[in-house]
């Protein structure tokens, strides 16, 4: 990894390289916790801290401001990570705090899946949007290519806002996406039906007398004066358009919103591959690569949504199971025979 690209200045700066190194030589994640270091030195500077060592009040302190900040999924998942850390710097013979494990708090969140009627009333609303007032720095025209671009290829909005104009590749009907959410670049694919809607949306961006909407570094997706999207504009038109729609809002936890998009994508997609013929757990390699997952594991997750959603689906073939369970069972139990 390179160190230039995360700087760290507090006085565990040297620990913060070192666990980083561990981490890349074992072959496992090194940005998640590049993330989180980052975050955790500019608490510490911003509390003067000038120890060599974490101890039980600074380590609280900073437990104290995430809980009140982040949700409880997210203080597990950091914490966890910190442990280990902790557990690291110790082992170097740096005597730091070591916090007892967190309980994995249930996971109480189940998306929004659209129907396929919701999303047709969707795109519906998305397009007869309209300012109120005239704005030079509106977004709004980008709104219909983008919303059917999180639908049509299951990517982050984070991941779709940062698209340059070199990364679409409409000949060869993919876009290369550089800034994703595990550090990865891959590909994501562009349909007939997306490629019209790109196309639509170029003609009319093109139109916009602004200079250089059309470099190679430019953003594709991009404001009235070539600016890129804030993610809280797009959040407000999705519930503009949720609302003229007639699609409910079930409040933070309950959904829809903008994320929910990407569920659908993944689980519609899943429908569709099922409907023709396939086995779902044969689909999950597919989905994975299309979801931008690093395991399949995180995959498996829609399936049991799609499962619980549309049951029917999943035993619309029964006859082309695999029959995984019983395959994983025998083969367990086989490993276990020649071993014992």
């Amino acid at each position: 990894m390179n160190e230039n690209q995360y700087t760290y200045i507090s006085t565990l700066k040297e620990y913060f390289y070192a666990y980083l190194h561990y981490k890349e030589s074992i072959k496992q994640d090194v940005l998640s916790y590049a993330f989180l270091f980052k975050h955790i030195d500019g608490f510490l500077v911003s509390k003067a801290y000038d120890k060599e060592y974490v101890d039980r009040e600074i380590y609280t302190e900073w437990l104290d401001s995430r809980i009140a900040r982040v949700s409880s999924m997210t203080v597990f998942r950091e914490t966890s990570m910190m442990r280990a850390f902790l557990i690291f710097t110790t082992k170097m013979g740096n005597e730091c705090y070591i916090p007892p494990p967190r309980r994995e708090p249930e996971k109480t969140y189940i998306p929004h899946v659209f129907s396929h009627a919701e999303i047709d009333a969707f795109f519906k609303a998305v397009d007869n949007l309209r300012l109120e007032n005239r704005c030079a720095h509106n977004h709004l025209h980008m709104m219909p290519a983008l919303f059917r671009l999180l639908y049509s290829t299951g990517m982050r909005l984070g991941e779709a806002l940062e698209i340059r104009n070199k990364d679409v590749d409409l000949k060869g009907h993919v876009i290369r996406l550089l800034n994703t959410k595990n550090g990865h670049e891959r590909f994501a694919p562009i349909n007939e039906s997306l490629e019209a809607v790109l196309i639509e949306y170029l003609n009319n961006r093109n139109r916009i007398p602004v200079e250089g909407l059309g470099k190679p570094d430019g953003y594709f997706l991009c404001g009235a004066k070539g600016q890129k999207c804030p993610h809280g504009t797009v959040r407000r038109w999705f519930h503009v358009a949720r609302r003229d729609a007639g699609i409910p809002y079930y409040g933070r936890e309950g959904g829809p919103n903008v994320h929910c998009l990407r569920h659908t994508a993944c689980v519609h997609a899943l429908i569709k591959m099922v409907k023709s013929g396939l086995d779902p757990y044969c689909c999950l390699p597919l989905l994975t690569a299309f979801m931008g997952h690093r395991d399949v594991k995180d995959t498996e997750y829609y399936l049991h949504l799609c499962e619980s959603l549309y049951p029917e689906i999943i035993h619309l073939e029964r006859n082309i199971s695999s029959g995984i369970n019983s395959v994983l069972y025998y083969a367990i139990k086989q490993h276990s025979d020649e071993n014992s």
